[in-house]
């Protein structure tokens, strides 16, 4: 008895150790496959054709909400730099030398503030590092249409990166 446990659990084990886990792109595929066969009109109709490759999807600094934050403050101060330099530029003009001053210090003021932004932003493009965001991938597929004929469908699909 103990010899047919014994060889069992060898069967057992000798099989765990040969079955691979699946990929990533394989588990991608049954989760598109699962999806299309929930959600379409008629499951039954759903034929798969063809999968692209699995890719995966990045963060883009753009979507960094500190450095969205830090260049809408430069824009924004840059913009009341200029406006103050052309109102320095226009009090010169019309001799109002103290007004004039005032200007000149405002926009410097401004411009300094822009330079803080500026310098803030590029210290986080510089540091920016993406991240995994999801995964993409595409599937030509077979299904009926609204009228029951079946219509060819090429689909993107993002996946979550916990696939």
């Amino acid at each position: 008895m103990k010899k047919l446990l014994l060889i069992i659990s060898m069967a057992i084990t000798m099989i765990a150790c040969t079955t691979k886990p699946l990929t990533n792109e394989q588990k991608a595929q049954a989760v598109v496959k699962q999806h299309l066969k929930e959600n379409l009109g008629d499951p039954k109709s759903y034929k798969p054709v063809s999968f692209g490759p699995l890719d995966s999807v990045f963060t883009e600094l753009s979507e960094n909400e500190e450095y969205i934050r830090n260049y809408d403050e430069y824009v924004a101060y840059k913009e009341l730099t200029d406006k103050w330099d052309l109102k320095t530029e226009t009090e010169r003009l019309l001799r109002n030398y103290e007004s004039a001053i005032y200007c000149a210090e405002t926009a410097a003021r401004f411009n300094d503030s822009a330079d803080t932004y500026l310098k803030r932003s590029i210290v986080i493009k510089d540091n920016f590092k993406p991240a995994l965001k999801c995964y993409r991938i595409t599937h030509e597929y077979k299904a009926s249409g609204p009228l029951g004929v079946a219509m060819p469908v090429k689909g993107v699909f993002f996946i979550d990166k916990e696939i």
